[in-house]
């Protein structure tokens, strides 16, 4: 989902975000809804820049940017920040509530921190695609609940 986000989505097509289809938020729920709240906040920061730098850092190789980048790869950010943040909240609730709950919170929350941050930091408008990206990974796991719950188990 990791590859199909940053290669597909990103480089090719440009819909990122755009329009709440965005794949990086439910992987980084299933880490940290797998191995506990430390190794997902410690996945969400350091090894997910690092695994998304290297798809980057593939597809420049075929298309270089045009412009200037929004930041190195390889180098964890606020959004990596944010993605620990939401992995080291789904290892806590994987006790107590189901995976699509833990995924729609977990969205909502990713979408409540990058508003802030984007406030922080821009004077652009809001996009509007992080909150339909609550909606579309809630809807994604659970139409595809027992396919997400089979990777769960081999883990």
């Amino acid at each position: 989902m990791i590859a199909f986000d940053k290669l597909v989505l990103c480089q090719f097509i440009k819909i990122h975000g755009e329009f709440g289809i965005g794949l990086i938020t439910v992987p980084v729920i299933l880490v940290g809804y797998a191995y506990g709240p430390s190794f997902g906040f410690f996945f969400g920061l350091l090894i997910l820049p690092f695994v998304a730098g290297s798809l980057e850092f593939i597809t420049w190789l075929v298309s270089p940017p045009l412009g200037e980048t929004a930041w190195l790869p390889f180098l964890p950010s606020f959004s990596s920040f944010i993605d620990g943040i939401v992995a080291f909240v789904s290892g806590y609730l994987r006790q107590s509530l189901p995976l699509v709950l833990v995924v729609g919170i977990g969205s909502s929350i990713k979408c409540f921190l990058n508003i802030i941050k984007h406030k922080a930091t821009s004077t652009d408008p809001i996009k509007f695609g992080w909150i339909g990206e609550i909606f579309f990974n809630t809807f994604l796991v659970f139409f595809f609940s027992n396919f997400f719950q089979t990777i769960l188990s081999l883990v």
